[in-house]
């Protein structure tokens, strides 16, 4: 059999706030219409038991003083033992004057305002007579011996070593010797002594050297490439071109010689010319002089003096009688000279 349609209403109970607040009642149902907002809420919005306790034993804001809800704290609204100062700083046992003597303000140790380490170099400024050396700078004075040269002038009581050019413009000093050695290369022409006017090199240096044969150059920058002036151990001395000799007498590179007191060019030319004027007028005359005679005995050898020839040769009673005469020259300022007497 079929059940007929119908409609059925089911009266459910449901719990008023006054229920809830009461908790009376177990047959009732709970609407959120009836609930506060925790109850609607989620959990993580509500602290855990752990933290609740920890929550009870804090310190409450209203028992803690004034300083405590404060932003900033003015030094002289802490009530401890002593007065605050320039000279004073906070400690347990309350305001403690600085030990030491001079003043430790900022405006005298801090006036730029830097604020960091005042021990740091890098942070230091350097004065005209304050400088902070850097690394390169104080290697170098590590590698000074005892003393130093400054710019000014000194003196260096050992030896300077200078592996390259030593340069001076005034004057090189020493009571010892300048070595200048080789280092062991081929080219020995590059260690000497050099003269110069830097804005003249061309044509103002001069150069002195020490040449692989032990000879001494001197060379000058107007010169050709070889050197103007070489000495040697033998005691040879070459000249490149002309020596003067206090500028009267000048020995050419041909040997010859140049003098102011000869009347006819250089010394070669001079005697030529010389002789050649007087050749023929030293002798002017000759003649046949001074007789002599010479007795001999037989087979005696006799012989005229020096200078005569025999004009004449007879006997006379067993004796070798001979005759000479003396040729003569007449030569100028001197007279009749016989050629005997040369």
């Amino acid at each position: 059999m079929a059940v007929p349609y119908h409609t059925h209403t089911f009266e459910i109970p449901t719990a008023t706030p006054q229920d809830m607040a009461a908790r009376a009642s177990n047959d009732k149902a709970v609407t959120p219409s009836v609930l506060g907002t925790a109850a609607t809420a989620d959990r993580s919005e509500f602290a855990t038991a752990e933290q609740g306790k920890r929550a009870d034993s804090a310190v409450q804001p209203e028992t803690l003083g004034t300083l405590a809800r404060k932003d900033k704290v003015v030094l002289t609204e802490i009530e401890t033992n002593g007065l605050p100062s320039n000279t004073t700083f906070l400690s347990g046992n309350g305001w403690q004057t600085l030990t030491g003597g001079g003043d430790m303000t900022v405006a005298l140790y801090d006036p730029s305002g830097k604020r960091t380490d005042a021990f740091d170099m890098g942070n230091m400024r350097e004065a005209s007579n304050a400088k902070i050396m850097t690394a390169d700078e104080r290697d170098k004075i590590a590698k000074l011996d005892k003393t130093y040269l400054p710019k000014t002038g000194g003196t260096i009581t050992g030896n300077l070593d200078v592996s390259q050019d030593l340069k001076g413009c005034r004057s090189l000093k020493t009571n010892g010797w300048v070595l200048i050695e080789n280092d062991g290369t081929d080219d020995v022409n590059h260690y000497g002594i050099r003269l110069t006017v830097p804005e003249k090199k061309s044509d103002h240096t001069a150069e002195i050297t020490l040449g692989a044969a032990g000879e001494l150059r001197f060379g000058m920058a107007s010169s050709p490439s070889d050197y103007v002036l070489q000495c040697y151990q033998n005691g040879y001395v070459r000249v490149q071109s002309g020596l003067i000799v206090g500028d009267k007498t000048n020995v050419r590179t041909d040997g010859n010689i140049l003098g102011s007191t000869w009347t006819n060019g250089d010394l070669s030319s001079h005697i030529e010319s010389r002789c050649a004027a007087f050749q023929n007028a030293c002798v002017t005359n000759s003649r046949i002089s001074a007789a002599v005679m010479l007795r001999t005995s037989t087979n005696v050898l006799a012989e005229m003096p020096s200078g005569y020839f025999v004009t004449t040769g007879y006997w006379i009673n067993g004796q070798l009688c001979m005759s000479g005469r003396q040729p003569q020259l007449y030569i100028k300022d001197i007279g009749w000279f016989p050629l005997g007497a040369w």
